[in-house]
């Protein structure tokens, strides 16, 4: 109380005085305190006696939430496909100038067993004999640890469906070779029935990310492109984290930028009028 009422010289001789003085002074300040408190609106007086309220937690989004690792429990792992055992169809790839609009560009035609298939040039990139397990391939040529591949399969013949659960058995199998080192990047949810779902050239892709990682970092960013029911293309973009996130765009803009000339059902026949190919078809076998 001393501290709060300091005595001064000239009221030091008589300590009684002002001590009761203080005293009194306190109490009926206190008693004004209280009487203006409850004199005062019921919405000021928590805030002024309530503990500071803790902030509520942050609710992620659903599609964070919901999303799982079908890997986190090593009891329940999804079953991985089986390897085709035989090697892969070739895609011959021929790289050649043509004029569009009097100007002269590089054109790439990739022709598979029954189509034929045309983008534009790569920049940067150059041709590269395929490996085992690969259609057709190319390096990055400032840094050939870059890859990217396109693989050919036939219906079934990789994913036991195209939809995100195929592709999580694809990546069973990939993770069964280095469990420990594989690392899933993409979110896959109980509900996802497509993975990143895109289109290039009209047919209907999905991707998926994932890293190799050991004494360096492999990144993998892959496509698999519907090829209407008759095909299954995978493109695969391989190699160091940061370059595969710079060619990245590029490479989208490669598939978007592409033209089937031959096959894969380029003509359907109109919705309205389903018969009429056919009927042209026999007009010109009899003729």
């Amino acid at each position: 109380m001393r501290s709060n009422f300091p005595v001064s010289a000239k009221t030091s001789q008589n300590q009684a005085t002002p001590w009761v003085a203080g005293l009194l002074l306190l109490l009926l300040t206190n008693s004004a305190v209280g009487q203006s408190a409850s004199s005062a609106p019921a919405s000021t007086a928590p805030a002024q006696t309530a503990a500071p309220a803790r902030p509520a937690p942050e609710v992620p989004p659903a599609s964070v939430a919901d999303a799982v690792n079908p890997f986190a429990d090593d009891k329940n792992l999804p079953t991985p496909i089986k390897w085709p055992t035989s090697g892969r169809p070739r895609i011959n790839v021929d790289i050649h100038p043509e004029l569009f609009d009097g100007l002269t560009v590089l054109v790439t035609d990739m022709n598979g067993p029954d189509f034929a298939w045309q983008f534009e040039s790569l920049d940067d990139w150059m041709l590269t004999p395929p490996g085992y397990g690969e259609s057709a391939a190319f390096v990055f040529r400032p840094q050939p640890k870059v890859r990217l591949s396109f693989v050919l399969f036939g219906p079934g013949e990789l994913l036991p469906s195209f939809s995100a659960d195929g592709i999580t058995h694809y990546l069973a199998a990939i993770r069964a070779v280095e469990p420990k080192q594989f690392v899933l990047l993409t979110p896959i949810s109980n509900n996802t029935k497509l993975l990143s779902p895109e289109s290039f050239a009209g047919f209907q892709a999905q991707s998926v990310d994932y890293a190799i990682v050991s004494t360096d970092i492999v990144m993998h960013h892959e496509w698999f492109l519907d090829l209407n029911g008759q095909y299954v293309l995978q493109v695969a973009l391989a190699g160091p984290s940061a370059l595969v996130d710079k060619v990245l765009p590029s490479i989208k803009f490669f598939l978007n930028r592409s033209t089937v000339r031959k096959g894969l059902n380029t003509r359907p026949p109109s919705p309205t009028t389903p018969a009429a190919p056919a009927a042209t078809a026999s007009a010109s076998a009899a003729g």
